[in-house]
This record gives C-alpha cells, structure tokens and sequence, in this order.
C-alpha cells in the first residue's frame, strides 16, 4: 500500500515514513490493500513494539516503534 502522504508529527513520520513510501509488512500481516492496513491497526494496542517493512526507491527498509494512543 503506497503512503499518499504523512502528517507532520504522527507516529508514521516519526518512525521515519514518507510520501511514496510502499508498505510491505507490519508485524507479521503482509499489507496488501487499506482493508489490511486498517484491520491491523484495529489490533494494535499503545505501548506494543511493532516492525514496519517498507519500500522506498526500489530498496526494503524496516523499522521497529512503539505504538502510540491516539
């Protein structure tokens, strides 16, 4: 799923995301459409670590982050 942009202060760009960043994975859920993406974040609770894979110019990245209440 392709980042159509990220808001200025959210956990995603704390982590370190962007615009155009493709997610693969967040944990251990292939991501492959907003109906994943949104079904997994239904199930993350504040103060869970969790592994985020990502695309960025052709080249996987991951990075590990505390979720946050929102």
């Amino acid at each position: 799923m392709k980042l159509d942009g990220v808001t200025t202060g959210s956990p995603a760009e704390k982590a370190g995301l962007q615009e155009g960043d493709i997610l693969v994975r967040i944990g251990e859920t292939e991501i492959e459409d907003l109906e994943t993406f949104s079904d997994v974040l239904k199930t993350l609770q504040a103060g869970n670590e969790i592994t985020i894979v990502y695309m960025r110019d052709n080249t996987e990245h991951s990075v590990t982050t505390n979720v946050i209440e929102r």
